[in-house]
């Protein structure tokens, strides 16, 4: 089986992708925004990062 982008992402630069994980967590996390905004911010890192996985189920 193929691996994903983000699976070889975690593989190669275990600590950078922690740090990325971090990242996402956050901004799930901040009071204030909207869940449409928050989705909007995710789809933003996903792009940036070239992981279309990313954007095919979001919740």
């Amino acid at each position: 089986m193929k691996k994903s982008p983000y699976e070889i992402f975690l593989m190669e630069c275990p600590e950078l992708a922690a740090k990325f994980n971090e990242l996402v967590q956050v901004q799930r996390s901040i009071k204030g925004l909207d869940q449409k905004t928050k989705q909007l911010i995710n789809i933003a890192i996903q792009t940036a990062n070239k992981i279309p996985q990313g954007l095919k189920c979001m919740q």
